[in-house]
């Protein structure tokens, strides 16, 4: 596996998947790589759950603190890092938050109520 130190991104190729250089090298375990990107509202509970897991990260604002304090920090957009050793243990305590399989109709019917037919009378 490769590493792009430009984008913190691990690389199966000779090229950077993000940038497309060739300037990568053999990752290293404790290289900080890209994990996920996230809006300030989902943040908190990215960190609560690498925290929970005792997995160490980084974060870093994509606009920065200036562009944040004029157009409002909801605005931002967090990037998160961790060690290359802990990315695949990472991601897996991601899932639910990033599992984007659409519903199926039988998981519709367990999780939410049919709608009212209107013959029903309010108790």
């Amino acid at each position: 596996m490769n590493y792009c130190e430009k984008c913190s991104v691990a690389a199966d190729g000779d090229r950077c998947p993000n940038c497309g250089t060739k300037k990568v090298r053999i990752i290293e375990s404790e290289d900080p790589v890209f994990l996920i990107e996230t809006s300030v509202i989902w943040s908190g509970m990215v960190e609560d759950m690498l925290k929970t897991e005792g997995v160490s990260y980084e974060k870093q604002s994509l606009i920065g603190a200036g562009i944040a304090t004029f157009i409002g920090s909801l605005a931002d957009v967090l990037m998160f890092y961790v060690r290359y050793c802990d990315l695949e243990r990472a991601k897996e305590i991601l899932i639910p938050l990033t599992d984007t399989q659409p519903i199926t109709e039988e998981e519709y019917e367990k999780y939410f109520e049919a709608e009212p037919s209107g013959d029903e009378q309010p108790q």
